[in-house]
């Protein structure tokens, strides 16, 4: 058994780690996908996530030779079956956010709660299906790009990029339209104000836009969350943002985003035809933009189901007498215990906040925190992936938005730490997700440890005009906070600036 890591999540709580490692078992992946195979061996350590790379590789091999019998279009109609699982979690979730679930009977609040984790393990296949077949997609129309003696990447990013907008897409360009209407009216000096003066000047002279406002911190606040943790955006935080986009050509800004599905779908159109792509490769070319856009959607859905259904995880906290993130930091079988009388360990809750390890293989899980998880690890010497921080001159990566940027590093590896940022810093993280928007906006470039080309980071940066360094393996370990650099991400390096 070789556990390889997939992936950095700090702030992944015990609750959505339960229902998304058993969301991939064999039984799922069966009855949703009509696949006999799955993914039984999990470790989540603290904040890194490794699965068994043999099993992974089984699954990968038995879903391209099924997708080799029954065509490419079976494998893009897995999807379909996905979308409306996605479609039937975010119903429900929504449902919950408009009960009063104070009055309800505790037996009421277990077949609720009980519900809404059973339609999370119905979507669970959704978090990893994607991942075994995009690679492959894009890697074929990489090796149908090499043939053409081109630089792969300049081509391969129009080829792959999807033309579907995800939920942070669809927000970034509203917020662009904000700003415009902001400017429009005149408000450019007001915002430099605080964000409760402007407000009460906004609600008396401009209360259309004061609607505005509201409407869109309704469509977009849990976006801030992430895997039930983290909070929703505020309007202080939008009209902070509003200010530090207030000397950009907001209406400019606006229609570049506006536009650009049609135009990346357009360039990848042309690209083909003067390539002269087969019809069998332009099929994978608009495969592998679904499943791209699909990466997104997967991820949304799980994190606005947990925004929506916060009503009901709320109200059980309350009345098993412990906080939210103490709540969230249980799995959904001791929740579900803990709603018929079984006894609180508060101890091992409070340790589990501070960092926990979570083991399943097959029917077996073990779940572990503080001194217990340091004796285990040093038992089974689970601890991979850990990269020390070594005194190097240089990180590398691959560039993701070319350009230069000098600034000072700012290691931020959640949302707690949104603080740490100011204009014109280098942020340098694990991944980003659709909740380090603002500090982007910030940022004069972005490093990254993991992702692709078609990464969060990688396709935000590129939105915004930043320089982008993606796949450095170690820079969050490597550079560090106050430091500063060089970022080329033409030729992919990060300098240390000379003393």
């Amino acid at each position: 058994m070789a556990f390889v890591k997939v992936v950095e999540r700090r702030q992944q709580t015990a609750l959505i780690s339960s229902y998304f490692f058993r969301g991939q078992a064999p039984e799922h992946f069966q009855r949703v996908l009509g696949i006999p195979a799955g993914l039984t061996k999990w470790r989540k350590v603290r904040e890194e996530i490794f699965y068994d790379s043999d099993e992974a590789k089984a699954l990968s091999g038995l879903i391209w030779r099924m997708g080799e019998r029954n065509g490419l279009d079976w494998l893009v109609s897995r999807l379909d079956v996905l979308y409306a699982r996605g479609d039937a979690l975010l119903e429900y979730a929504a449902s919950l956010n408009s009960i009063d679930f104070s009055k309800m009977p505790v037996d009421a609040l277990r077949a609720a709660f009980s519900k809404f984790v059973q339609k999370n393990l119905d979507f669970g296949p959704a978090l990893y299906y994607s991942l075994m077949v995009g690679p492959g997609l894009e890697e074929g129309i990489r090796k149908r790009l090499e043939k053409t003696g081109r630089r792969p990447e300049s081509l391969l990013l129009a080829l792959t990029s999807p033309v579907k907008r995800t939920e942070a897409d669809r927000e970034l360009r509203d917020f662009y339209l904000l700003g415009a209407e902001a400017q429009e009216m005149g408000l450019r000096k007001a915002l430099g104000e605080k964000p409760e003066k402007v407000l009460k000047k906004i609600a008396a002279s401009q209360p259309v836009f004061a609607r505005m406002l509201k409407k869109h911190l309704d469509n977009y606040a849990w976006l801030g969350t992430r895997w039930l943790a983290g909070e929703a955006w505020t309007m202080d935080g939008l009209l902070r943002r509003l200010a530090a986009v207030a000397k950009e050509d907001c209406a400019a800004k606006f229609r570049e985003l506006n536009d650009a599905p049609a135009k990346n779908r357009a360039e990848a159109q042309r690209i083909i035809e003067e390539l002269g792509f087969s019809k069998a490769e332009r099929e994978t070319v608009w495969a592998a933009k679904e499943f791209v856009y699909f990466n997104s959607y997967r991820t949304e859905v799980f994190n606005k189901a947990g925004f929506l259904a916060r009503p009901l995880l709320e109200e059980i906290a309350k009345r098993l007498r412990i906080g939210y993130e103490d709540l969230v930091n249980c799995s959904y079988e001791e929740i579900e215990s803990f709603l018929s009388g079984g006894a609180i360990d508060r101890k091992k809750v409070l340790e589990r906040k501070k960092g926990y390890g979570f083991f399943v293989d097959e029917d077996k899980t073990l779940f572990l925190a503080g001194r217990e998880l340091d004796d285990y690890l040093e038992k089974e010497a689970a601890g991979a992936g850990a990269v020390e921080a070594v005194e190097v001159k240089e990180v590398r990566g691959f560039p993701a938005s070319y350009g230069t940027a000098r600034g000072t590093v700012r290691v931020i590896m959640g949302s707690k730490e949104f603080g740490k940022m100011r204009d014109g810093d280098v942020l340098v993280t694990s991944m980003t997700t659709p909740e380090f928007v603002p500090i982007m906006h910030k940022a004069s470039a972005v490093v990254t440890d993991e992702g692709g080309i078609l990464c969060h980071a990688a396709i935000v940066s590129r939105e915004l005009g930043k320089p982008c360094l993606i796949g450095t393996k170690n820079a969050s370990k490597v550079l560090k906070d106050g430091e500063t650099v060089f970022v080329d991400a033409t030729v992919g390096i990060v300098r240390r600036a000379r003393k």
